[in-house]
């Protein structure tokens, strides 16, 4: 497909399957230390893809040089991320029109990428491209100590569910949530549950599933990131039992928990506009270390 026509010598496409690695060294996320382990974890999960899963890598072209490049990388279920460019080059606007079409074409329900601090300026470009911002993202982490014990709430493993039960708990700790209620709408729940496989590679150890009173209440995903860093996943609540001050109780379970197997620092994402979650986490003594923003593509539903 040919460029703007003031930069007609351009074209932008599809990558030539022999110039895969001249196009993904053009990456932003080839240089920032931050993204670098994630890029290597979607190559590698990209070895023995088929060439049809390359397509997501578009290319701007001057003759047989790639200029620039981002990649749209195949993910579960309909979804896709966004892989940016390492330079705004000339032709950016085109590329980008070139990825949506290719998503549209593709099928993909939902193309999302997360901007940090030193990403911002990608801002007014990506929603020129139509995407819009789904969440403003903290990440937030605590130093453990012995927190103290919790005797309203008990656990039992996530996985002694079969695999509907399984997604219909997460279906229902999902319903009315306000942590990123636009993602939720789009997501599967099927990929949703993916999504928390692919995050923990020891899953589903750590999984729990949370009971109140002997009944089912809620879940609790964790997973170690490092020797003693962890993240906590997911923590939810169904809707019946919110409200009553068992958010609090299930935060420190699920400190305790992470205590005991060995972290001594956790860490967890959450939605900045979900106030009542933010609160919890602050006065358990979470900081912030980070912040993004997401945005997507997003077909409608």
């Amino acid at each position: 497909m040919p460029c703007h026509e003031a930069f007609d010598h351009y074209c932008v496409g599809a990558c030539p399957f022999k110039q895969r690695r001249e196009a993904l060294l053009k990456l932003g996320a080839v240089t920032d230390p931050s993204c670098q382990a994630d890029l290597q974890r979607a190559l590698q999960r990209m070895k023995r893809a088929p060439k049809s899963d390359w397509q997501g890598l578009r290319v701007v072209k001057r003759g047989a040089h790639i200029e620039t490049a981002l990649w749209i990388e195949p993910m579960e279920g309909a979804i896709a991320r966004l892989w940016l460019p390492g330079v705004q080059h000339a032709c950016v606007g085109a590329l980008l029109r070139d990825a949506r079409q290719s998503v549209d074409e593709q099928g993909v329900a939902l193309c999302h990428v997360a901007l940090a601090a030193g990403d911002r300026h990608w801002e007014p470009v990506l929603v020129r491209s139509a995407m819009e911002r789904l969440a403003t993202l903290w990440h937030l982490n605590v130093t453990l100590s012995t927190p103290p014990a919790t005797q309203t709430l008990e656990t039992a493993p996530f996985d002694a569910l079969e695999r509907e039960a399984q997604l219909s708990l997460l279906q229902g700790v999902s319903d009315g949530s306000l942590d990123c209620p636009a993602l939720l709408e789009a997501l599967p729940i099927r990929t949703l549950l993916s999504g928390f496989y692919a995050g923990a590679p020891d899953a589903p150890r750590h999984w729990y599933r949370i009971l109140h009173d002997g009944e089912t209440a809620g879940v609790l995903l964790l997973a170690p990131q490092g020797p003693a860093r962890w993240e906590l996943q997911l923590m939810g609540l169904l809707p019946g039992l919110r409200g009553r001050g068992l958010g609090r109780a299930l935060l420190e379970r699920a400190m305790r928990l992470a205590f005991q197997a060995g972290a001594r620092e956790l860490c967890l994402t959450v939605d900045a506009q979900n106030a009542p979650a933010v609160r919890l986490y602050l006065d358990a003594g979470f900081e912030r270390e980070s912040e993004q923003w997401l945005y997507a593509w997003r077909q409608p539903s």
